[in-house]
């Protein structure tokens, strides 16, 4: 199969919707289909094209871009109406277009996430157009206070992103029954697809619930935002310390504007914090994914306190490294954790409860170890990265006999969208 994956590559990352949407294009292409990904250019790069056996990659810019003497402007504008989305949306479109007629692509494929193929959904030839759920704008502007006219508008076009599309894939059943209610989508539209998580060596994994530290220790993954419920986990770790005196907590992730303000998330926390309880904390900043598996092994507990969550891959992670998880009922892979066997859930936005499952799971080892092991279990048995490419696979020929063939391409002629590769 001949596809066309518009999202941001970025191999190294483990989390949100990059880093499933990596891993997804780098298991498609290892299954042996040809994968072109259309993936933003990092800042101030040029365009280029990177081929990797069957995976090439497309980095693109948006079109056109800033005018001399009116970037102020711009800039204000900018905050006001998605102009760059709308831009490097049209610019997708273009190269989609280009690979449809010249390399044959058969189908694209492509996150409602900042609809990066909206353009493209609105006039297209006939190439089935299949958009994965991952959670759009709607969350952020629901549950992290962005309620401004750029994200009401973004969230237009992703919605109509999503009821344009020939196929849909939602990360999870919360997913797709919250899609649903947000875009006009039945239920039933969706296929259910939880995302694949990588194991990692066994004897790897068995560090995380063997190990002693010598104090224990919280740790926490993902970006410091509100979303991520960080000001839950603040109340509740002003409580856990309390009657874990001795505990050290740890901060990975990128540190991210507290509620859309000015004030960094980790200011926040030193403001609202005592000073003893953040002299216990630790901010390690971004992780690469291969230390992450280090980072699991080395705690006690691994707490993720999210008001929303589409699925959760860094909690699919912590459960595959073995270490014992508490997470929110708000979550996607809730779905798969049995509470008080595999992992602990609690009410979102409930410090009291978030406090007691980490002060119970922090004082009984063997509660830990039990959970620990068949949390492993629970990942290897429900989300194996081999059959999450297969029902994908699935999902991208059923999508493309739907479409069918029934009217021939449109001829057209369409001007060099793509640089060469790079040498």
């Amino acid at each position: 199969m001949k596809l066309a994956v518009v999202c941001t590559y970025a191999p190294d990352s483990g989390q949100g919707v990059v880093g499933s949407c990596s891993r997804l294009v780098r298991g498609l292409a290892e299954a042996g289909h040809a994968v072109h990904v259309i993936s933003k250019a990092p800042a101030n790069d040029e365009e280029r094209t990177i081929r990797q056996g069957e995976l090439t990659i497309h980095e693109i810019r948006a079109a056109g871009g800033r005018v001399p003497g009116l970037w102020r402007l711009q800039s204000w504008l900018e905050g006001v109406v998605p102009l760059f989305r709308l831009r490097y949306s049209w610019r997708v479109r273009q190269v989609l277009l280009a690979l449809i007629e010249t390399e044959g692509v058969e189908v694209v494929m492509s996150p409602e996430w900042n609809a990066e193929a909206f353009w493209f959904a609105w006039r297209r030839p006939p190439v089935p157009l299949v958009v994965s759920v991952h959670g759009g704008t709607w969350v952020l502007r629901r549950f992290d206070g962005q309620r401004s006219l750029a994200t009401w508008i973004l969230d237009l076009m992703e919605r109509a992103l999503v009821r344009r599309a020939d196929g849909r894939v939602a990360v999870s059943r919360m997913m797709a029954r919250g899609a649903s209610q947000r875009y006009g989508v039945p239920v039933r539209a969706f296929d259910i697809i939880h995302n694949g998580t990588e194991l990692p060596a066994a004897k790897q994994a068995e560090g995380a619930s063997e190990a002693q530290p010598s104090a224990p220790r919280i740790l926490y993954v993902g970006r410091l935002e509100r979303l991520k419920g960080l000001r839950i986990l603040a109340r509740a770790l002003s409580i856990v310390v309390q009657y874990v005196p001795d505990v050290q907590i740890d901060l990975v992730g990128e540190d991210r504007p507290w509620n859309g303000s000015f004030e960094m998330t980790s200011e926040y926390l030193k403001r609202v914090l005592s000073p003893g309880l953040w002299s216990r904390i630790h901010l390690h900043g971004p992780v690469p994914r291969s230390e992450l598996t280090n980072r699991y092994r080395q705690s006690t507990v691994c707490v993720f306190p999210s008001l929303f969550e589409s699925f959760g891959n860094v909690i699919a992670e912590a459960m595959a490294a073995g270490c014992a998880v508490v997470t929110t009922t708000r979550t996607g892979i809730a779905e798969l954790i049995e509470h008080g066997r595999d992992g602990w859930l609690v009410p979102p936005e409930h410090h009291l409860a978030l406090a007691e499952a980490l002060v119970v799971l922090l004082s009984h080892h063997d509660l830990r170890r039990q959970m620990a092991r068949y949390a492993r279990g629970k990942v290897e048995r429900s989300v194996p990265p081999s059959e999450w490419v297969s029902r994908y696979v699935r999902v991208l020929e059923g999508a493309t006999q739907a479409v069918g063939r029934a009217h021939p391409r449109a001829a057209r002629t369409i001007r060099p969208a793509i640089a060469g590769p790079r040498s």
